[in-house]
């Protein structure tokens, strides 16, 4: 009886062999601590070209009911043609004070990512620019989807 209660004790306060406590503690391993390149963060983002933008917690200036691939596939078209064109992606370290997206609750372990389109004429005029914005784990290197934005206009 004894022993049977100890047992119990001993997994209620996570001390059991396969406790979830203990696995909660391990760090997270980074195996690759550079950030996506360009190629890279649109092979993230096309793995995700289904999810619609609205069901993101935060998808602030998105058009709720596109998904990603659509959007993507906006900012390609549109930043593949006028006058003056650029197509761009970068990845960075999570900055809270400079990024226009939520804050994660360990945004330390998160880079701020995104692809940017801009077109228009030589004279600035007509110019469109429009960018998306999304958080991707270091560890996993998959996007945080409740954290997308699409910041930018003409």
């Amino acid at each position: 009886m004894r022993l049977t209660f100890f047992t119990l004790f001993l997994a209620a306060a996570g001390f059991g062999v396969c406790g979830r406590s203990a696995l909660a503690r391990a760090p997270q391993v980074i195996e690759d601590p550079t950030p996506p390149d360009f190629k890279e963060l649109l092979q993230i983002l096309l793995r995700q070209q289904h999810l619609k933008l609205g069901s993101a917690v935060h998808h602030d200036g998105c058009v709720a009911s596109e998904t990603l691939g659509d959007y993507l596939a906006t900012l390609i078209a549109n930043g593949s043609q006028g006058e003056v064109h650029s197509l761009s992606g970068t990845c960075a370290t999570y900055d809270p004070k400079k990024s226009v997206l939520h804050p994660p609750r360990m945004f330390e372990m998160f880079w701020e990512c995104r692809v940017r389109a801009t077109t228009g004429g030589a004279d600035g005029k007509g110019q469109w620019r429009y960018e998306l914005a999304v958080l991707v784990d270091q560890a996993t290197r998959k996007l945080d989807p409740k954290t997308l934005a699409c910041p930018g206009g003409p």
